[in-house]
């Protein structure tokens, strides 16, 4: 590989960039070249501390720059105009998600970046942790025989009881209490996993799902009261036969766990937000099935030694990025995706979220989100989604 360095720009400074920003300068492959915001006084401020130039507008910084890769972290409602001018200019993008709230203008920037020859890549990008490969590599080399059934929780607790409005960024930034309420849990946080479970499993051929709002009227006196789910739960039938079920919210406790259930047991990862989660095996036998259902067994520490209940760690899988563990309260690394678009343009290859996953992923954000009850969803239009193989 050469010594260029790819050219990324920002477009959104609101209170997820310093999360981006925390690591960006850890990889050689990235040159940040300018930033930018609607209100300009944020990214001034990204300028002052980061050390990079700031323009007025997406615009010039499109106009005035070299970039690669355009980063859209503005908010969700402006995604598509955003990442349309970048298309129009011949920049790749990488998007937070969702790339837009309308399934329509997701496939109009997927028809438009294919016709144009460029990538359009989606957050989120845990999926290339460590915690995420060293799980679909042990899925891969047969751990569990075959799969049948995943359960995975992204329930971030009741956020609304958290004091939100007190929340700021390393910049001072108010976390958008509003927008995210607006946008709905599911949009916000189903990619974390649905992208696992679609890496391993296949694309989805059918959803049934339920969402629903079971409070409209949270932090009332600073929010007015928004409709959006913070409830939904999708039952997902992959191309491979495996099951998969996924539920979203932001009114149960906390729980961000992920079990795959095979014929020989079960792998499970305790929190997917953690890069560097441990990967657990919990190993199937006829008498460890049967004793587990004792109780006297179950829950006596020595009884459960001598019948060998418990998981086993899965040697993780090495990546090569470091990340201090509790970087701004996150256990996770914003830019791996940024990084593996980054290193897709330089090889000529194909990142890992490209346009078919990416579009897909949203696809089946969006059917949940916008499911007001009990339906069923066929997807046709995504013919090209492939399964991620570890090499």
């Amino acid at each position: 590989m050469s010594n260029r360095k790819i050219n990324v720009g920002i477009v959104g400074c609101g209170f997820v960039v310093d999360y981006y920003l925390d690591t960006m300068f850890k990889y050689k492959e990235l040159n940040l070249v300018g930033v930018t915001d609607i209100i300009n006084e944020r990214s001034d401020k990204v300028s002052a501390h980061y050390k990079v130039p700031a323009f007025k507008s997406a615009k010039e910084l499109i106009e005035n720059t070299q970039l690669d890769i355009l980063i859209n972290l503005t908010d969700p409602h402006n995604h598509f105009e955003v990442t349309k001018l970048a298309f129009e200019h011949g920049i790749h993008v990488y998007s937070e998600k969702p790339i837009t709230m309308d399934i329509k203008e997701i496939r109009g920037l997927f028809d438009l970046a294919k016709s144009k020859g460029l990538f359009l890549s989606t957050a989120p990008c845990n999926l290339l942790s460590s915690a995420a490969q060293t799980l679909l590599k042990a899925v891969k080399d047969n751990k569990i025989g075959t799969p049948r059934l995943a359960y995975a929780e992204m329930d971030d607790g009741p956020v609304h009881l958290m004091n939100p409005e007190k929340w700021k960024s390393k910049m001072g930034i108010h976390w958008p209490i509003k927008d995210e309420f607006e946008v709905g849990c599911t949009l916000e946080h189903i990619g974390y996993v649905s992208s696992w479970l679609i890496a391993m499993f296949g694309k989805v051929e059918e959803i049934t799902a339920f969402s629903t709002c079971l409070d409209n009227h949270k932090c009332p006196g600073l929010v007015e009261p928004i409709d959006s789910p913070d409830f939904s739960i999708a039952i997902l039938q992959h191309s491979s036969g495996v099951i998969s079920r996924v539920t979203s919210g932001i009114m149960a406790p906390k729980d961000r766990s992920l079990r795959v259930v095979g014929d020989k047991g079960v792998l499970s990862v305790e929190d997917t937000w953690d890069n560097y989660c441990p990967v657990k095996f919990e190993e199937y036998t006829s008498i460890k099935l049967k004793a587990a259902r004792k109780t006297f067994i179950s829950k006596n520490p020595i009884a459960r030694m001598i019948f060998g209940l418990g998981k086993k760690t899965i040697t993780p899988i090495k990546r090569k990025f470091s990340l201090n563990p509790f970087h701004n309260n996150m256990e996770m690394d914003f830019c791996l995706g940024i990084v593996d678009l980054a290193n897709a343009i330089l090889t000529n290859g194909k990142p890992t979220f490209d346009n078919e996953f990416s579009l897909h992923i949203n696809e089946v954000s969006l059917h949940t989100q916008y499911a007001l009850n009990k339906s069923a969803v066929k997807l046709g239009q995504n013919k090209n989604v492939e399964r991620i193989v570890i090499s």
